[in-house]
């Protein structure tokens, strides 16, 4: 089994470079492959350009999310480690979803872009079992009093899983 795990943190001497370690170490002892893809060691750059635009309009994919869809399309598992600022993932890793999960390749309406809007959504890459480890500390009074629990369960496991937007059933 390949498990690609994208990890979304500046430092990897902190917690949530620990907690990867601990999620991956099963996956180690079983002899499974890991991929770490460290968004910030290899310098991704998450803003949404002009060539994203383009893209997402029909025009050519911008250079390097051709290696990214290859890194997700090895993968029989997905795993995304990251802190949660502000009740939800840090921008780094959303826009790692918003410019390498696209059209065409991902999703797609009806036959293609010209159906935005006209067609339903559908779904493209197969459904890939995918876990969510958000980081993030308060009591667990705080999140039942202000609803942070479901308010971060619908952005990150509903709005920012790469198959839930576009599939009935949720990997997880």
């Amino acid at each position: 089994m390949r498990l690609l795990t994208v990890f979304s943190h500046p430092f990897t001497d902190k917690y949530p470079a620990a907690v990867m370690e601990a999620f991956h170490d099963p996956f180690r002892r079983a002899g499974h492959s890991i991929d770490v893809l460290d968004l910030h060691r290899e310098g991704f750059d998450p803003r949404f350009t002009e060539a994203d635009h383009a893209h997402f309009w029909g025009g050519p994919l911008p250079p390097g999310i051709g290696e990214m869809h290859r890194r997700v399309e090895a993968a029989d598992r997905l795993a995304f480690v990251f802190p949660v600022y502000w009740w939800g993932m840090p921008a780094m890793m959303k826009g790692w979803i918003e410019r390498v999960f696209t059209g065409g390749w991902a999703y797609q309406y009806g036959t293609g872009v010209d159906d935005r809007g006209k067609q339903p959504l559908n779904a493209l890459l197969p459904g890939i079992p995918t876990v969510l480890i958000g980081i993030g500390g308060s009591k667990k009074r705080t999140y039942a009093k202000y609803g942070y629990d479901d308010a971060m369960r619908t952005q990150l496991d509903v709005g920012s899983s790469p198959t839930a937007a576009s599939t009935t059933s949720r990997a997880t």
